[in-house]
């Protein structure tokens, strides 16, 4: 296992992309403070085959819609509803994968703002 979270770490430092991830921030009150970086870290970016939508008006036509993820190094700090900002595009996180559930990386779904 120390092999393959090696390979992992030289694959996302060589071919991966600076990402940063915000979220609402509150105060001791709870009250909003505005935009709070979480973590700023190096991810690689894929698109997965995600959902399948179907067409009743095309002839009951069935198309597969790409769903853009990041695979990022294991941080508990991240959660749902998360917002990324990879090469100044705006992400929202709505999914987070721990593969494997071995706390090496997470498999992060997301959508565009």
């Amino acid at each position: 296992m120390v092999h393959q979270l090696h390979q992992l770490k030289q694959a996302i430092k060589c071919r991966g992309m600076d990402c940063s991830f915000i979220r609402q921030g509150e105060n001791e009150f709870h009250e909003p403070v505005g935009e709070v970086e979480v973590l700023s870290c190096r991810g690689l970016f894929h698109e997965a085959n995600g959902f399948l939508n179907v067409s009743l008006i095309e002839s009951g036509k069935v198309y597969t819609k790409k769903e853009s993820k990041l695979l990022v190094l294991y941080h508990a700090e991240l959660q749902k509803e998360d917002t990324v900002l990879i090469e100044g595009v705006r992400y929202k996180v709505i999914g987070i994968d721990d593969l494997g559930n071995l706390h090496l990386c997470l498999d992060l779904s997301l959508e565009v703002v």
